[in-house]
């Protein structure tokens, strides 16, 4: 107990100075020495340019399976590099990744990775740990291509791996059954998986930890917290567990694009977060629900689109996004930010639109989608999303190319776990 007082003392103290020097990123992950209670002190910060690598831990290989079977490989590296000391989504890239004494049961294979280097981003979670979150650089997505004897040769790729990263001494990068599609070959399988854990040697002998920086914390409280030079929740205020969000009676949600407009009354959003912002569980938890109906037959939404009054079915898809989290970000308003997105790729979303002549079907993406969290003593805490979606190639021409949401939504406890308001905050309490 005297070390968490005097903890927050020191996050007390460091919040003061940081006012008076001026902004720095709230909620920002940084690449950490040592193990920190999600703040990092600043001397154990690692700088931009960090250089991360790794070898397969003791005892296990790297794997891609399929319908034909198991590549496995004795050997296998990663290399990675920072470019900036601090940010919510830490940039960086995948540099290197190699594949050595690999086989497929009897036959000898060669894997080679394409398209390096990769971008990356790493991001905090709790407890040191976090996701390496692994996508397309300026050469593509990120790819490996195998041949194995004389008749397979294919070439797989993903536009987006989320691997988990353990911070330790020495720390890993863990690659659980990662998705992988079919981009060329002859008698390949559409759809593979690649696995693989991977013990870090570098920084610092790979002594490596996710963190925040000192006044980058996020707490959920259940009541209203205090204001000074920072938002502190209540004593035994903090919450964890199940949150819903939901448009108020009378209010609906729009997509626009010009005079052109989707309208739906009738949106849920349903979460599953520990009280420092990350999902409960990494893999299903996060955004469990995202529901976008109308009040029409069979929960179809209005719209204008086509020169028409075609009713428009929406069903989003890449569920569940366990990779949402909730990020602090001032103490005014909006003081914080619900970014979804997940380890299956983009956010998408599927229009099913009846026209006079037919059904027509359109697909969006977002990387994010992102609600602006704000904070109400007198009123329900609001959800607030504007943001636009563009349309993936494989859609119908009656759908824009850009759609712009907007919607205003409450953020409350579920009843199951006592109801009630939620707010966001950076400070506990001493």
């Amino acid at each position: 107990m005297k070390f968490l007082k005097m903890l927050t003392l020191a996050v007390f103290a460091m919040a003061l100075a940081g006012a008076a020097m001026g902004p720095t990123q709230a909620g920002a992950t940084v690449l950490c020495v040592g193990e920190a209670e999600g703040v990092c002190p600043e001397v154990d910060e690692y700088p931009a340019n960090t250089k991360v690598t790794g070898s397969l831990a003791e005892g296990t290989e790297a794997e891609i399976s399929n319908s034909i079977g198991t590549i496995k490989c004795s050997g296998s590296t990663i290399e990675a590099e920072t470019s900036e000391a601090e940010a919510e989504l830490l940039a960086g890239s995948v540099t290197g990744l190699s594949f050595t004494g690999c086989s497929l049961k009897s036959t000898a294979c060669t894997l080679t990775a394409e398209h390096l280097p990769f971008a990356a981003s790493w991001q905090w979670t709790e407890s040191g740990d976090g996701f390496l979150t692994v996508s397309a650089g300026e050469k593509g997505v990120p790819a490996i291509k195998e041949s194995c004897g004389s008749l397979i040769k294919c070439t797989l790729s993903s536009e987006k791996l989320g691997l988990d990263f353990t911070g330790g001494e020495p720390g890993s990068i863990v690659a659980s059954a990662e998705a992988l599609s079919k981009t060329e070959g002859f008698l390949c399988p559409k759809t593979s998986s690649f696995t693989a854990t991977y013990t870090l040697s570098a920084p610092e002998s790979g002594y490596v930890f996710l963190s925040r920086i000192a006044n980058g914390l996020t707490r959920l409280c259940k009541t209203a917290p205090s204001l000074l030079e920072f938002l502190t929740c209540g004593s035994g205020e903090f919450y964890e567990g199940v949150t819903k969000s939901e448009l108020d009676t009378g209010t609906a949600g729009t997509f626009t694009s010009g005079a052109e407009t989707i309208t739906c009354d009738k949106i849920k959003v349903f979460g599953d977060f520990t009280r420092n912002g990350p999902p409960l569980n990494n893999v299903n938890g996060g955004i469990t629900t995202l529901n976008i109906k109308g009040s029409g037959a069979s929960n179809y939404c209005t719209s204008n689109l086509g020169g028409e009054t075609p009713d428009v079915f929406v069903e989003m898809l890449n569920t569940p996004y366990n990779r949402a989290a909730i990020v602090f970000r001032d103490v005014a308003a909006p003081q914080g930010e619900l970014v979804v997105s997940s380890l299956n790729g983009p956010v998408l979303m599927k229009l099913l639109v009846e026209l006079a002549a037919g059904q027509k079907f359109c697909e969006y993406e977002k990387d994010e989608l992102i609600f602006k969290i704000k904070n109400a003593s007198t009123e329900i805490t609001r959800l607030e999303i504007n943001g636009s979606w563009r349309k993936r190639n494989n859609s119908a021409a009656v759908c824009p190319a850009m759609l712009t949401q907007s919607a205003k939504l409450n953020f409350k406890r579920t009843s199951d776990t006592g109801g009630g308001e939620l707010y966001i905050a950076n400070v506990e309490h001493p």
